[in-house]
């Protein structure tokens, strides 16, 4: 998992991407969208607890070989505490 933060174009988002051949499976689940029908196009998500709760809100979509996350950059660091 990367973060890439791009100051220039939306200094309020930040961009996590998961890559590996296991992402697809590693992140189903965890979101509440199917993941396996991800497109190239952002879909509005939400990353859950273990309770199932919303923590907070998500863009996704798939690249190849790859799955790209934009959040707010106040709380992009909460991924990486909750997957």
């Amino acid at each position: 998992m990367t973060q890439s933060p791009n100051p220039s174009a939306l200094p309020q988002f930040s961009q996590l991407t998961i890559q590996g051949e296991d992402a697809e499976k590693f992140l189903q689940g965890q979101l509440t969208c199917d993941v396996t029908k991800l497109g190239l196009s952002y879909q509005a998500a939400a990353i859950c607890n273990l309770k199932g709760r919303i923590e907070f809100g998500i863009w996704i979509k798939n690249k190849p070989r790859s799955t790209m996350m934009w959040s707010s950059a106040a709380i992009v660091q909460m991924p990486y505490k909750l997957i």
